[in-house]
Parts: structure tokens; sequence; C-alpha cells
């Protein structure tokens, strides 16, 4: 049990431990001679039980953690040091990270400041391919903006057949011109899909992406669409090619439609976290959700015909 900062000396001493925070943990006016609190490898259990760990000063908490951590926060982390030299691995969680499971974890207010492997929960997560699990993502907002909901309603909602036989997603001031009555009538006509009408873009799509994302992250998208949805990236030259782009990333669709998206979906978009330069992790401009148009508009462009699928409009809030 991990009760005060003098018990961190617990994890230091059984890397491999399963250990359970039972209070709020303050690190003000915390010290030591290393770049982070808990240096070596760490293969353990933490249990936050949904206490936060506040107010760590130039330091990371672990230097390389491979094991697993579940429902904690974490808040007022600042950290402009040096990392590891040269301002190169200065995170808040870990400056490394392999086949590790987060879960249910809350990161705010984190300030950092660094020239490579700059990030909050991790600088570098498997050296060459990213392999570790996250199961709630809410510290990658800044580059999936909406799609954060999305992912929280695949591994929260869709996991079973049982519930509502339709979700989806609005967002921020953007939601489809749906009245109570229209919601209702969904089930009673058996549609499958709905969609806002796509927006028009001259000569074709191509212009979407173009002004909103890099090329070198577009490039990162298409290698991982061909690594991963080989079929898909045969038929994306076409799709671009035409003018109709499903923007906003919103949706409502059945269940087994809307969980099938996802698993296409995400995949996708976190294989090109890791072919970006600089990665996901190492950034926040919001890159992953205007991928996620595009391949939106694919994955249902590639489906014509195959669901009853309706247009609406979309309203914005000013």
């Amino acid at each position: 049990k991990i009760s005060s900062i003098e018990d961190i000396d617990k994890i230091k001493q059984d890397l491999g431990g399963i250990f359970t925070i039972e209070e709020d943990l303050d690190f003000t006016d915390y010290t030591t001679t290393t770049s982070a609190v808990i240096t070596g490898i760490f293969t353990g259990k933490i249990e936050g039980n949904g206490h936060t760990i506040s107010n760590l000063t130039n330091l990371s908490l672990f230097e390389n953690f491979r094991g697993t951590v579940e429902d904690l926060n974490i808040s007022n982390f600042t950290n402009t040091s040096a990392g590891r030299g040269n301002g190169d691995f200065v995170t808040a969680f870990a400056q490394e990270t392999f086949t590790a499971t987060f879960k249910n974890m809350r990161f705010e207010n984190i300030t950092l400041s660094g020239r490579n492997n700059v990030a909050v929960v991790t600088g570098m997560d498997g050296r060459d391919n990213a392999n570790s699990v996250f199961e709630n993502i809410s510290v990658k907002n800044g580059n999936y903006c909406e799609l954060t909901a999305l992912y929280w309603i695949w591994k929260n909602r869709l996991r079973e057949d049982k519930g509502t036989p339709y979700l989806g997603l609005f967002h921020y001031r953007r939601f489809l011109d749906l009245a109570d009555e229209d919601l209702l009538q969904i089930k009673n006509e058996n549609v499958d899909v709905v969609l806002p009408y796509p927006t028009v873009h001259e000569p074709d799509i191509s212009e979407h992406h173009s002004r909103y994302i890099a090329e070198s992250d577009w490039e990162a998208m298409l290698q991982a669409l061909w690594e991963l949805q080989p079929e898909y990236a045969r038929e994306f030259p076409a799709i671009l090619k035409q003018p109709y782009l499903y923007n906003y990333n919103i949706i409502i669709a059945r269940r087994n439609i809307l969980r099938d998206y996802c698993e296409w979906l995400f995949p996708i978009l976190e294989r090109t976290e890791d072919l970006s330069k600089p990665r996901g992790w190492e950034r926040a401009d919001r890159y992953i959700g205007y991928l996620g148009e595009n391949l939106l508009t694919l994955y249902f462009m590639y489906h014509t015909g195959e669901w009853n699928l309706k247009h609406v409009g979309r309203k914005m809030l000013i």
C-alpha cells in the first residue's frame, strides 16, 4: 500500500510488485539526483483507486514503465529539465514504455518543455513500434479531438450487443439536424447509418487534406492504410478524386456498424501516430481528427449501397 511519499521507496525496492495507492500524493518540494522518481524497469501494477499524484517538478514519474497502471490521476506536473540530457525524454509519466497497459487515467495541468521525446504519457513506446495498450486516451485529445469520445464509446459501450440499437457522436458546436421525432423514426424506417450531408470541395476532396494536414502526416496515414487495410487503400485514390467529404466526425449508426467502423479506424490512426514525425505522442495539433474525417469518408463511400444510409443537415451553434 502506498499512502505517502515515503512509501514510494517500496516501489523502488520491488519493481515487479503490485501497489495500491491509498491516498493522494503531493510531490511538492520532492527532489532526487536522477531524471525520474522511480528508476529502472517497472513491470508490476499500480492501482490508483481514483487518487491523484500531483505537483512533481522537473522529473518523470518512471524511467521505464512496462507494467499496468489504472484509475490514476496525474495533475500539476511541470518538467522543463534537461531530461536524460540536452532536453530529451522530458515527460510526465514515463520516459519509455514497452508493452505497458494504461487504463482510466486523467492528466491535467501538465507543462513540458524540451527538445526530443517530449510527451505526457511516454517519450518512447516500444522504440521501433508502439505496442502499449491505452484503454482511456483522454490525454490524446489534442490530436484526436472528438474521436477521443468515439474511442470511449467503442471501448465502453460497443463491446456487447445489448443496449440501445443505435449509438453515435455529436460534439462541440456541431450536431445533426434531427428533431426528437426524427430520432424515433430511424428504427421505424430501418435506417442503418445517419451522416451529415457531405461538404463539397473543388476540384476534389484532396483540397481538404492539403489545407489541414501536413503532407508527411498524410503519407504516414496512407502507409498505415496499405499495411492494415490494403483493399481500402486501393480504392482511396478514386474516392479522393470526387468532391464530397463527410466532415466533422459526426455519425449515428447501428451498434454493429459503428463497432466495425471503430475496429477498422483506430488501428489505422494508432499506426499513423507511430509512423508520423513527430510521432503522435510527441505533439498536439489536431492532425488525427482531420485524418479521421478523410477515413470516415473512405469507409462509408467504400461501402456505398450496403446499408440504408440517410443524410441530414448539420447545425452549428455560434
